[in-house]
């Protein structure tokens, strides 16, 4: 996770899932993680995705714009596996 703190992204401890891992991205205001896991069960074929995937997710009555966020690590994602 170093990439990512080189980035300027802190991390959390990466969370081991069924399905791969759940690293969650210290953020106030809303839970953000970056989910990787093996695609279709292959070990060289890998999907990653950001969660939360919506622009805005809503939290008590609130809505709140996710974009700036989510649009920084997917930024750092891709600079760290080009």
């Amino acid at each position: 996770m170093a990439k990512f703190i080189d980035c300027g992204i802190e991390t959390d401890e990466m969370i081991p899932e069924d399905w791969g891992w759940y690293i969650p991205i210290k953020k106030d205001g809303f839970h953000l993680a970056l989910c990787c896991g093996h695609q279709s069960g292959d070990a060289d074929e890998f999907l990653c995705f950001i969660d939360p995937c919506k622009p805005t997710i809503r939290k008590w009555l609130k809505k709140i714009d996710t974009t700036a966020q989510v649009q920084r690590v997917a930024e750092a994602l891709e600079k760290i596996l080009a």
